[in-house]
């Protein structure tokens, strides 16, 4: 039996296989009480963990695994280079957030390139695969709730009630500072999104979409396919290539090693 962890900025996102079969899963928010009920008295192999939320986060979520199953193998998933012949358009992998990395693994053993991975949650994260099938490179840019709260905290005269949910912008120009403000950062967001897919999503044979806000752009999105599970797909092909993982993570360590001489 495997667990795989997908610990997201706000939400935790888990699954136990067997022989490459789903056992269980589930989503939770705060605290991972349907986890912990869910390993007791399990006979646990490994546990992949790819956490997003920082060291002490990620650290919690060990400490649990471990605590239920004290025989389980504990690996904190990093982003590798040259996993399976997958080479990241990166010099240095380890700036590149493990979650984008997944998505980009599950992506690639789809096998239909280009294609295009736009992730919209705190952040609006693009990466493209090339047709030979390696990283060509991304982009990064502020999401929705943070180009908000940006507006709002940085400017002392503004204090509104700005809508939680984005929409598409319109040519129709706002009336008041709230319905302004609500318009114009729609606009921004709306305008990159459009950029991305005319630039970088034309010549691609798949596009995908995840991340909390991609529910407010269906239509806009309708080119793309929404999968909301793309890093636990792609821990599902790092756990079913572990050694293979463990030599691009040996390997690195090695390198670094020999930098530092």
């Amino acid at each position: 039996m495997k667990l795989l962890v997908d610990r997201g900025n706000t939400r935790t996102k888990w699954r136990l296989i067997s022989n490459g079969r789903l056992v269980s899963s589930g989503v939770e928010v705060g605290g991972l009480f349907e986890l912990q009920r869910a390993l007791q008295g399990l006979s646990l192999e490994t546990a992949l963990v790819a956490c997003v939320a920082g060291d002490e986060v990620e650290q919690s979520i060990v400490d649990l695994v471990k605590s239920s199953c004290p025989e389980a193998a504990v690996v904190k998933v990093r982003t590798q280079q040259g996993f399976k012949q997958f080479q990241l358009a990166y010099s240095d992998v380890s700036t590149m957030g493990v979650d984008r990395w997944l998505q980009l693994v599950a992506v690639r053993e789809k096998k239909a390139f280009p294609a295009l991975v736009l992730s919209l949650g705190t952040a609006i994260t693009v990466d493209k695969i090339s047709a030979d099938a390696q990283h060509q490179g991304g982009l990064i840019a502020p999401g929705w709730q943070m180009l908000r709260s940006v507006v709002q905290v940085q400017t002392a005269r503004i204090d509104v009630e700005v809508p939680i949910e984005p929409r598409l912008a319109n040519n129709a120009l706002g009336g008041s500072t709230s319905e302004c403000l609500h318009k114009g950062v729609s606009g921004m967001w709306s305008a990159f999104i459009e950029h991305i897919d005319q630039n970088f999503g034309a010549d691609c044979q798949e596009k995908y979409v995840c991340g909390g806000d991609s529910a407010y752009l269906k239509e806009r999105l309708s080119g793309f396919s929404k999968n909301e599970n793309l890093v636990l797909d792609g821990l599902v092909v790092v756990a079913s290539d572990i050694d293979e993982y463990q030599n691009c993570s040996q390997q690195a360590v090695n390198t670094r090693r020999e930098d530092r001489k």
